[in-house]
């Protein structure tokens, strides 16, 4: 009867112990949010669901997030469900949009694009007329600082972009509803 109840109870502890753990914490671009909760996409492409029903506001920035924000979620398991318990937004030198993008040209051979400094500073690639100068995050938008170079005079602007799609490999643009696809040069 006693080897019975000390199994019993080694079960139920063991049972208690796998549904709730320590923090832990996930870094990934925001794939989908809601008033419940936010879907997080990390590095090595894998998707985590993080319930913010009932989350805590120990430790939460007063930040607020966007679907390609990059993000940080600190949280516990409860009962089987990812449960938040705070989040910060990265800064942007973390962004996965750091780094050389091109797209081929529309109706000539080769490609153009930019290369995005983690320091905000930005690149042309094989543009001698649209030239690149800054870049920054705003949510789901891009924010770049461009000259436009032609018969003898330089236009300072800048142009703001919707990121529609944006992970290791590819990056998709919306600029005033003209799809811009380009990929990661490897270097």
């Amino acid at each position: 009867m006693k080897k019975i109840f000390v199994v019993i109870l080694t079960m139920m502890g063991l049972m208690t112990s796998c549904n709730q753990t320590g923090t832990k914490s996930v870094s990934g671009i925001v794939c989908d949010a809601t008033m419940n909760g936010v879907t997080v996409v990390t590095a090595d492409n894998d998707t985590v669901f993080v319930s913010t029903l009932d989350a805590k506001d120990a430790g939460y920035t007063g930040e607020s997030f966007a679907l390609n924000d990059t993000l940080i979620v600190d949280y516990k398991v409860m009962d089987g469900i990812n449960v938040a318990e705070s989040w910060q937004v990265k800064p942007v030198v973390a962004d996965l949009m750091v780094g050389a993008w091109t797209k081929p040209i529309n109706g000539m051979d080769g490609e153009d694009g930019f290369l995005l400094g983690a320091d905000g500073k930005a690149a042309s690639i094989n543009s001698a007329t649209l030239v690149y100068k800054s870049w920054k995050r705003e949510g789901d938008k891009v924010i770049m600082g461009i000259e436009s170079i032609g018969n003898g005079q330089t236009i300072a602007s800048t142009d703001t972009m919707s990121v529609l799609k944006l992970d290791k490999d590819s990056l998709i643009l919306d600029n005033g509803g003209m799809i811009m696809r380009y990929h990661r040069v490897q270097e």
